[in-house]
């Protein structure tokens, strides 16, 4: 038989009701404007929008100190080693590089989200 046991934060991996708790614990996630946080299970994407790219960095880079700052408060820990940055348009030029905590995000050309992977450009090569 189980014994049970005090859960003090986070969503016990592994459990029948993992994704279920996930989704209801991380629901107050800060959602601040010019911004959408897209969760699905575990996986969490926040995409920041502008038509200047220092101020799309400078936007996400707020919204990642609001997300930080939740994760404290709630006690959860990020994976640094999972966390990309990308910038998504037609110009040339990447955006200014952005921080979570302490670590510089490190910025790619693609990057994998539910199966799917997206280009800079959007062009679904990768999928060919």
């Amino acid at each position: 038989m189980s014994g049970f046991y005090d859960i003090n934060a986070g969503v016990p991996q592994g459990s029948v009701f993992g994704l279920v708790l996930y989704t209801l614990f991380t629901v107050d996630l800060p959602q601040s404007p010019g911004v959408t946080v897209a969760t699905f299970a575990d996986d969490t994407a926040i995409l920041a929008s502008h038509t200047n790219p220092v101020k799309a960095s400078e936007i996400l880079q707020k919204s990642l100190l609001e997300t930080q700052m939740w994760m404290e408060r709630w006690r959860i820990t990020a994976s640094p080693a999972k966390s990309l940055h990308i910038t998504f348009t037609l110009r040339t030029g990447d955006c200014p590089p952005v921080k979570f905590g302490n670590n510089v995000l490190p910025h790619t050309r693609c990057v994998g989200y539910l199966d799917m992977h997206l280009d800079r450009k959007l062009t679904w090569k990768k999928h060919n």
